[in-house]
């Protein structure tokens, strides 16, 4: 047991400091004080050195998580939007000099766009009068305490930058809804470009094949933006010889490959599955450069604790945690098929029957329902999406500033009928999926991860070892 342990604090050390702010963020009691106080002691028994990143990490925890009272907030004033949401009225994330806001408008306000500057005048009261506790939690791990009505609002400025990327965002959109059908355009301003506006007008679907996850931006679209440019520029340096005999390529383009990746995240949005896969993303290109030795599941537990310190109730955040997990189960599962599985094919298959499986626990605690086709919609629906709908979308986008004429009319059918497709396909399966209302406790959820997650680390008695690879040979913080 102290063989394991020793291994596990010498290959993980941010895996502990997270586990401690998980205790402490999700039941914060003296229990969980307790039970994180321990961990610590663990850890710090194998590592001395882990004591400086401890002390850190709850530092920070502490400075930002002191104040125990939501700041009053007025009922008038003007503040920055920040996010918009369309449903039978325009809902709002409105940031003051004080406080954040949650407003609910009437529709004839929907010409107000994220980065606008409102003076507003609404009726609020605290989110403890919510009746719906979930969207309660929701909005507290967003730091929103309060909610109201709004009676008078009018936009009087611009925020910058965030004006501009918002204006940027809505050239591409504008494309998209002269070219496209509604339903087409709804997905891609969601999937794609990160504007959720209009996702409740298709989502149903998504959710009864637990696909929902593919409308928010995440690794898999900044994977393949930024993969995209990477070999874009690989090849176009490996034919410029005072490049390739000068500097290492792949430092080159991955440098190169960055700077788009970052006005791509940009102009979808400062929302967490995309600041989470951007971060990524960036310690990667760092590790390429600077030639470390990288380790996923430290870059990812260091992320979720940097998360957690800055704000505690993220944890109850839908997006961080599925965001979070899955990338987990993502790099675990994928790391144990490859061991002993060598048909491509065969390994995809395989990976995402364990990755739909792995998912229907959380998805069953958010949104009260299971599907026994989900294996088989995440098997259609992502390579699909992944490998024909994405890069078609991003040829849309490099379309907008091209003149009206044959070509961009052309591409745009292209993207038209893939989208169209997918949304077809999606639609015929949760027409038969007949998915069963279940909303799972919380504890069980646990339970069930941590059994799967003991059962996977264990498996490789079960793989004998074959082809296994340690994260580091070397005490390494990412």
């Amino acid at each position: 047991m102290n063989k394991f342990l020793d291994r596990v604090v010498y290959d993980y050390p941010f895996l502990f400091v997270f586990i401690s702010l998980f205790f402490i963020s999700v039941f914060h009691n003296i229990y969980a004080y307790f039970v994180s106080f321990l961990i610590f002691v663990v850890a710090v028994y194998f590592d001395r050195h882990l004591i400086f990143v401890f002390v850190l990490f709850f530092v920070l925890f502490v400075v930002f998580n002191m104040h125990k009272k939501p700041i009053s907030c007025k009922s008038f004033g003007k503040g920055v939007v920040e996010n918009i949401a369309v449903g039978r009225n325009l809902n709002i994330e409105l940031e003051t000099d004080k406080c954040k806001l949650y407003l609910f408008a009437p529709i004839r306000y929907s010409n107000v766009k994220i980065g606008d500057i409102i003076s507003f005048k609404a009726r609020l009261r605290t989110i403890d009068r919510l009746k719906n506790k979930g969207f309660a939690r929701y909005l507290k791990s967003k730091s929103i305490y309060y909610y109201g009505f709004v009676k008078k609002m009018m936009v009087v400025g611009k925020k910058q930058p965030l004006s501009f990327f918002e204006f940027v965002r809505g050239k591409i959109e504008s494309e998209f809804y002269y070219f496209l059908p509604q339903n087409a355009e709804y997905f891609l301003d969601s999937a794609i470009l990160g504007d959720g506006r209009y996702k409740a007008k298709i989502k149903k679907e998504f959710i009864n094949t637990q696909t929902a996850h593919i409308m928010a931006v995440s690794g898999l679209h900044m994977g393949f933006v930024f993969g995209l440019f990477y070999l874009f520029f690989y090849y176009m340096y490996s034919f410029v010889g005072y490049i390739y005999r000068r500097y290492n390529l792949k430092v080159s383009a991955s440098v190169s490959a960055f700077f788009p990746t970052f006005l791509y995240f940009s102009i979808t949005g400062f929302h967490i599955p995309a600041i989470r896969s951007f971060l990524m993303t960036l310690l990667f290109v760092f590790s390429v450069i600077f030639s470390r030795e990288k380790s996923s599941y430290n870059i990812l537990f260091f992320l979720a604790a940097i998360f957690l310190g800055l704000n505690r109730l993220i944890i109850f955040n839908p997006s961080f945690v599925m965001s979070f997990l899955m990338t987990f189960f993502a790099l675990l599962i994928w790391s144990k098929v490859s061991a002993f599985v060598k048909n491509g094919y065969l390994k995809t298959v395989i990976f995402t029957f364990l990755m739909s499986v792995s998912a229907l626990p959380i998805s069953s605690y958010y949104f009260s329902k299971i599907s026994y086709l989900s294996f088989l919609a995440n098997m259609v629906v992502i390579p699909f999406f992944g490998f024909l709908v994405v890069p078609l979308a991003f040829l849309g986008i490099l379309a907008t500033p091209l003149p009206y004429g044959l070509i961009k009319i052309y591409i745009y059918k292209l993207v038209a009928f893939a989208t169209g497709a997918l949304l077809k396909i999606v639609e015929f399966m949760s027409s038969v999926s007949y998915p069963i209302n279940f909303k799972m406790p919380f504890v069980l959820v646990i339970v069930i991860y941590f059994i799967l997650v003991v059962f996977l680390l264990m498996s490789d008695r079960l793989l004998h070892h074959q082809d296994n690879q340690c994260q580091t040979h070397q005490r390494i913080f990412f």
